[in-house]
């Protein structure tokens, strides 16, 4: 899989990191939780797990842009 994903440490937020690319089905098919937003456009992930997401998007071959702040 190739593409890029963005990864934003939201400001608002204390407990979420907003990923942003196609990374559902990857995220999914390693037990990784997401939810989606549909204001902001893209995936919720808690800010715990957000190491893992990372790692586990750059393993598929998606490259990983961590991003300060919120999108908007």
């Amino acid at each position: 899989m190739s593409g890029h994903a963005y990864v934003y440490d939201l400001e608002s937020s204390t407990r979420y990191v907003l990923v942003r690319g196609r990374v559902k089905d990857v995220l999914a098919s390693q037990g990784i939780p997401t939810m989606w937003a549909p204001l902001s456009r893209g995936w919720h992930v808690r800010k715990e797990r957000a190491a893992d997401a990372s790692a586990i998007l750059e393993a598929a071959g998606l490259h990983v842009h961590h991003v300060g702040g919120d999108p908007r």
